[in-house]
């Protein structure tokens, strides 16, 4: 007799292990009045970071568009994962940006609203 309970099991608990990283977190239990936390996109390296003159920052700009406009590297903000979720904490009244894959500005916020 094969012992096909157990294997089923077994693939069963590696699935629900590797959730987390391989979710596409796009389920938002926040409402969308609440500014925070943020979702962060798995598979990539964390590219939510903090902007200080985030007024003058635009879709399509560079990494170093914004670090020239910054004066300095932006800063990579922390992230923790929630079971499936992937959340991005930011600092307190700071702006963040979210570049893509290919480190050109693909979203960003201010403190007061989103855009």
């Amino acid at each position: 007799m094969k012992p096909a309970l157990p294997a089923a099991l077994f693939a069963a608990a590696l699935a629900l292990a590797g959730c987390c990283a391989t979710h596409t977190c796009d389920r938002d239990p926040c409402s969308a009045a609440v500014e925070m936390p943020y979702r962060r996109v798995p598979h990539h390296p964390p590219r939510w970071v903090y902007a200080r003159n985030w007024e003058r920052i635009h879709a399509g700009m560079t990494m170093g568009q914004v670090e020239s406009l910054l004066g300095e590297a932006p800063r990579v903000g922390e992230y923790q994962c929630h079971d499936t979720e992937n959340w991005y904490y930011p600092a307190p009244g700071s702006g963040w940006i979210q570049f893509d894959r290919h480190d050109r500005v693909l979203r960003w916020h201010e403190p007061a609203r989103l855009r």
